[in-house]
């Protein structure tokens, strides 16, 4: 259908990572919770593959990559790595620290918590998820504590302390560092089980279908009067994609404008369930 803005008709506004689209409401029939999904061989990458739909077979559209984007799930697995190699960084950074001691050489690696790769990673992460939000608050204490170990058993060290020193790098061991690491995977699983997609399901011209979103921001309506053609701006989004752009009331943002007959591609019709 055209996805000309029309004042009348609310939209569907679903984001993706950090971008706000909108569907036009009298093409969505609903939106549901993913539920499992059945991978089909031979597909373009952006067909998920078929979901089960109250008995109902429907084809499922990966609207991050229709659209371009790295999919919802890609972007998961992609912090989850980063969260383990962050928390194998402390791991290596408490042996350097014994080594150095053992070594009575200078320790070179960070010993503010801001600078180190988690720290600066950590300073500048946001979310809008607060149970997410919420957990990164757990690494504060545990975080600072342990970079404070590098002054406190250099100057151990420096004293001649050594025993002292080395049983309180041991004691880091089974302590804090172990601490660290049990944050880091439970961080990982949240990111893991909190990866909740929304299947919206779409009327189009050769029946239904499904495109899967990060989340359902709201129902609203925007205005006609502030929406621009992206065409008009030189910016043709390939196969019709994206038609205009919307201001969304008391300045919220912007909404990009889909036009759902251009996401199934035509190519795809013939070989795609239909209900």
């Amino acid at each position: 259908m055209n996805a000309t803005v029309d004042a009348r008709m609310p939209w569907v506004i679903v984001q993706l990572g950090t971008r706000l689209f909108g569907l036009n409401c009298s093409v969505v029939r609903e939106m549901v919770i993913m539920p499992e999904v059945c991978e089909v061989p031979g597909v373009p990458d952006y067909m998920r593959g078929v979901i089960n739909l109250r008995g109902r077979v429907t084809s499922l559209v990966d609207l991050r990559r229709r659209l371009g984007m790295r999919s919802s799930t890609e972007d998961t697995e992609s912090l989850c790595e980063l969260m383990e190699q962050r928390a194998q960084d402390h791991r290596r950074w408490l042996d350097e620290l014994d080594a150095s001691v053992n070594e009575k050489r200078a320790f070179t690696l960070a010993r503010d918590p801001h600078q180190c790769a988690f720290g600066k990673w950590y300073d500048n992460f946001k979310t809008d998820n607060i149970l997410m939000s919420g957990f990164l608050k757990k690494f504060e204490v545990p975080h600072k504590r342990i970079h404070a170990l590098a002054d406190e058993i250099g100057e151990l060290a420096e004293k001649g302390c050594m025993g002292q020193a080395l049983e309180q790098l041991e004691q880091a061991r089974t302590g804090i560092l172990s601490t660290m690491l049990r944050l880091f995977a439970d961080f990982q699983q949240l990111l893991r089980d909190s990866h909740r997609e929304i299947a919206v399901v779409l009327n189009g011209s050769v029946g239904a279908y499904a495109v899967s979103v990060d989340s359902v921001a709201s129902v609203e309506k925007l205005s006609e009067a502030d929406t621009e053609e992206l065409a008009g701006k030189g910016l043709e989004i390939r196969e019709g994609l994206v038609t205009s752009v919307a201001k969304r009331a008391k300045g919220q943002g912007l909404v990009l404008v889909l036009g759902t007959e251009s996401i199934l591609d035509p190519a795809m019709h013939s070989g795609i369930p239909q209900t």
